[in-house]
């Protein structure tokens, strides 16, 4: 998550000089016209920019997080697909974890190079409007093969919409048929951590049957075993919007060796995330037609929920 939240207002950015001397590097730039070039998927290193407009109040980091979510779009839809039609778009906003991307392309990595805004001038008697222009450096891919069309993971549901630090839930997930079920966490800054199958379960855990699969189990839960949501401790809102996502495979995944952490038995710290691009690299090797995806939202609060 970019943590410069300061919003800026238009009348604010009126007031800075737009002048940028030669060979000066500077937040704010006029914009000049550019041709865009199709991303390849190809597993090549590219390096290309992206323009998002900005809204009245819009901060330096809230613009990041368009630019991000805009350019994963445009990546996926030059590696074959439209986003909203292969991915679950919640809240108008997509959801930039590489479990939904996988279906189409796979964004392996993905480091952001610089970002600064931009003013254009407008039409005699129109006002300046501005955008945030951002660079990245990517390597995207494709799954090998064709979607199955028969092979779905239905629905993920959880027991509430809302919790708070600490308290337990339930998954709900429903499949259409036998599947190896992996349940991931996608916290607020879109890094990811899986929370079942873990080294403390049984080997064979996540090989569920038809129709439904909760987690935790009724085992577990009288094992004493439970899913407790934890608050990461350095966001500094007092709520945030997190994941549950589902990766149904008819093979098992090596996720040995991958760096996403297990969370199991322990308060969240920033060494139990990984970065979704972690997934991308394993799933890069499954070929399309043995994954299947699912996703629910829930919100997650620093000490009390509206619904309490």
């Amino acid at each position: 998550m970019f943590k410069n939240l300061t919003p800026i207002s238009r009348a604010a950015l009126q007031l800075i000089s737009v002048v940028v001397p030669v060979g000066v590097s500077a937040l704010f730039a006029v914009a000049q016209p550019s041709a865009p070039v199709p991303w390849t998927c190809d597993g090549t290193q590219q390096t290309k920019t992206v323009s998002v407009a900005m809204g009245e109040g819009d901060s330096i980091g809230q613009l990041k997080e368009k630019a991000v979510a805009q350019m994963k779009r445009e990546i996926i839809e030059s590696c074959g697909g439209t986003v909203e039609s292969q991915t679950q778009v919640l809240d108008s906003a997509v959801v930039e974890d590489s479990i939904l991307w996988a279906a189409r392309g796979q964004i392996t990595s993905f480091e952001v190079i610089e970002g600064h805004v931009v003013s254009h001038l407008g039409d005699r008697g129109q006002q300046m409007s501005y955008s945030y222009q951002m660079t990245a450096r990517v390597v995207a891919a494709k799954m090998a093969g064709n979607e199955d069309p028969v092979f779905h993971v239905n629905s993920v549901l959880m027991d509430k919409q809302a919790y708070v630090d600490g308290e337990s839930a339930r998954i709900k997930v429903r499949i259409n048929q036998p599947a190896y079920v992996y349940i991931f966490n996608v916290a607020s800054d879109h890094s990811i951590s899986l929370l079942f199958p873990t080294r403390i379960d049984p080997t064979q855990a996540n090989a569920v049957m038809p129709p439904e699969f909760v987690f935790p189990t009724d085992q577990h839960v009288s094992e004493g075993r439970k899913l407790r949501l934890a608050y990461d401790p350095s966001v500094e809102s007092d709520h945030v919007t997190e994941y549950m996502e589902v990766l149904a495979t008819k093979v098992p995944l090596d996720l040995g060796g991958s760096g996403i952490a297990e969370a199991i038995n322990k308060p969240r710290n920033a060494g139990d995330t990984a970065a979704s691009t972690a997934l991308a690299k394993v799933l890069i090797k499954v070929k399309r037609d043995n994954v299947a995806f699912g996703v629910a939202k829930y919100e997650l609060y620093r000490s009390s929920s509206p619904q309490q």
